[in-house]
């Protein structure tokens, strides 16, 4: 018989999530929104754990025609082990 244990927190948390509509793609969403800027404590965190401090999901969901209109979803998650 198998007993599942409790993981650990997790590594991430949320710090915001968007729906953009753009005429055409949008290959690099960072450069159009304004992203919360992370504590110290979580930058000093990441760093020591050797992972980013930030990441970024940037999902494109075309509304077809093809070259036309692109729905942009973002996630944004900032390290949470401080």
């Amino acid at each position: 018989m198998q007993v599942k244990v409790q993981g650990e927190p997790s590594l991430y948390k949320v710090a915001a999530a968007d729906v953009f509509s753009f005429p055409e793609k949008c290959f690099h969403i960072a450069e159009h929104i304004n992203l919360p800027q992370p504590s110290a404590k979580s930058i000093q965190a990441a760093k020591a754990a050797g992972l980013p401090p930030m990441i970024i999901f940037h999902i494109q969901l075309p509304t077809y025609s093809v070259s036309r209109l692109c729905v942009c979803v973002c996630v944004c998650v900032q390290h949470a082990r401080a």
